[in-house]
């Protein structure tokens, strides 16, 4: 029990699918395989890039895959929000970061429905 509170297995090294969104908030390549909690630090993230990464981190290993992207989203443009006036170049970043999570959204929506197309396909006519 005390592993997966000090050391959950969904937070053991990035989902494949996030990492380059991940280097893009300025997680260190080197840092994708360890914990997130590592990587979080590392990039001294606030709460609300803290919480994206996370987010990302985990994106499929604990939960949706779809609804971990949204948050990670929703977290980053929140941040982007109250940021207008900071660095331009962070809340560039952020901006990608966030335009980059809505394709994987997008392609995941897709694998979702063909998926869903090929199991009615697979049901006998009495099923559908």
């Amino acid at each position: 029990m005390t592993e997966q509170i000090n050391h959950p297995t969904h937070y053991q090294g990035a989902a494949k699918a996030t990492r380059h969104i991940l280097e893009t908030l300025c997680v260190p390549t080197e840092l994708l395989d360890g914990e997130c909690i590592d990587a979080i630090e590392y990039v001294n993230a606030g709460f609300h890039t803290g919480n994206a990464i996370k987010y990302l981190w985990r994106c499929g290993q604990k939960g949706d895959v779809i609804q971990d992207l949204e948050k990670a989203v929703w977290y980053l443009e929140r941040w982007a929000q109250i940021s207008l006036g900071k660095s331009s170049a962070i809340v560039r970043d952020v901006r990608k970061a966030a335009n980059l999570i809505n394709q994987l959204i997008q392609q995941q929506r897709e694998v979702n429905r063909l998926k869903a197309i090929e199991h009615f396909n697979q049901l006998k006519p009495g099923q559908r």
